[in-house]
């Protein structure tokens, strides 16, 4: 029975150090930083992680933030502060393996005479990688206007993922690691 469970500890462990290095470990998070994702009268902007997380974990934790927002009128202003609350930063976990959304949010705030619109989706694929789609609005028109004049939008952030192993995993390790310690102080 020992030397039984002393192989599943070893094998859950061989299999965790040996995940490709380009995957982000268990409890490891994994942050994508994005900067200046730019879409200009109305476009659509696509943008994918060069990294992934392990999609074969059962809970992933997830922070994501705006730092920026920039709307063009001719000159680049800084509208991050016209960015809504909860959507400027956020948080949540998914259970289960990808795919999962991480943010799926539209926005259309008007300060000053200076309109801002967006849609933003940020999502893992079945691969765990991320990607993050932005158009002007929902409907893919729109960006930023003064005045009814159509520009442009940019936006820097990251977003960060922690792949959760399933709590039996994480037991199994457990009573590996017991069972180790025991069995040194026996021989000892």
């Amino acid at each position: 029975m020992k030397r039984i469970l002393f192989l599943v500890v070893l094998m859950g462990v061989s299999i965790l150090v040996s995940a490709s290095p380009v995957m982000a470990q268990a409890g490891v998070p994994v942050t994508w930083t994005f900067t200046e994702l730019t879409v200009m009268n109305g476009q659509q902007f696509h943008w994918t992680s060069p990294t992934a997380v392990d999609p074969t974990f059962s809970r992933y934790d997830y922070v994501y933030n705006i730092t920026k927002a920039e709307g063009y009128v001719g000159i680049w202003l800084d509208v991050t502060d016209m960015v809504p609350d909860g959507m400027d930063t956020g948080s949540g976990f998914h259970e289960g393996a990808p795919p999962f959304t991480i943010m799926s949010e539209a926005f259309d705030v008007t300060e000053s005479g200076v309109t801002v619109q967006a849609f933003l989706n940020a999502s893992v694929d079945e691969n765990g990688f991320a990607h993050l789609d932005m158009t002007g609005n929902a409907d893919g028109t729109g960006g930023v206007t003064i005045s009814g004049l159509a520009s442009g939008l940019r936006m820097s952030g990251n977003v960060t993922v922690t792949p959760t192993p399933e709590p039996a995993t994480m037991g199994l390790l457990g009573i590996g690691g017991l069972a180790l310690i025991r069995r040194r102080r026996k021989t000892a």
